[in-house]
């Protein structure tokens, strides 16, 4: 496990494990029947007041502890997009193992937000951006994963041995599968889930990510949407939860009227 220092460029690509405590969107980590569950919350900024609900779909927000919108790969460079946000956290009162060690894997091909694509809506990146350039890839914590044609095994990287502790994994955008380099707008989506030898896998849960694409256009509204249909429950019960799912809903129609 490695931890992120904020110096250079090379170690703001570099995966956090066990972070200080600060505030900012969380993916919340229990378990129910000893199987891993992924938890939304009400109020990331305050956990202690918030309701936790099991969630598979996770995207962007007005913004993170520095005040940079999240959901979205920032630009540190012309040729550098990447995002360590959201940080992964044992939910409150979920009395996981903290000997527990969790380790993430890519369940599937990147893909991406295509609005010409009726009703598929996310395709795989390769084939909507792989003719005629190089198709996107994601770095994780520089290349100890990249997203490929198929699953990919991640590395250990959380352990809840202290409350408040949580974990951070650097994504980053690439055309080469290597270093950082510039890759066409869009929103991304990783299929992502959770393992570890204490618990059951948990199910597979969706990231968004976004490059150029703001958080509350009616295009990143489409794609959350379009997202439910890759995790459908309890994704579109949290959107209803949340008052989003008519709103979306409408959008979709106007665009492919």
């Amino acid at each position: 496990m490695h931890k992120l220092c904020f110096v250079t460029l090379a170690s703001l690509l570099t995966v956090t494990a066990n972070a200080p405590a600060h505030t900012g969107p969380r993916i919340w980590i229990g378990q129910e029947g000893g199987r891993i569950v992924t938890y939304s919350s009400t109020n990331d900024l305050s956990p202690s007041t918030a309701t936790f609900n099991p969630s598979r779909l996770f995207f962007g927000g007005p913004s993170d502890h520095d005040g940079r919108p999240t959901g979205q790969f920032d630009t540190l460079a012309p040729t550098v997009h990447t995002t360590d946000f959201p940080g992964f956290q044992e939910r409150p009162g979920a009395g996981l193992n903290p000997q527990s060690v969790f380790s993430f894997a890519v369940t599937a091909p990147l893909k991406v937000y295509d609005p010409t694509a009726g009703i598929e809506d996310f395709r795989v990146a390769e084939i909507v951006f792989g003719d005629p350039g190089p198709a996107p890839q994601v770095l994780i914590s520089l290349d100890a994963a990249v997203t490929g044609a198929g699953p990919v095994n991640g590395f250990e990287f959380f352990r809840p041995e202290e409350p408040g502790a949580h974990s951070h994994l650097r994504y980053t955008l690439s055309t080469n599968g290597q270093t950082a380099t510039d890759a066409p707008d869009g929103v991304y989506l990783l299929e992502l889930e959770l393992r570890s030898s204490s618990y059951q896998t948990s199910e597979t849960f969706v990231l968004l990510l976004s490059k150029g694409v703001a958080y509350g256009s009616e295009e990143y509204d489409a794609a959350i949407l379009a997202a439910t249909g890759i995790v459908p429950e309890p994704a579109s019960a949290m959107l209803i939860g949340l008052g989003l799912l008519a709103p979306l809903a409408g959008r979709r129609r106007r665009r492919v009227a």
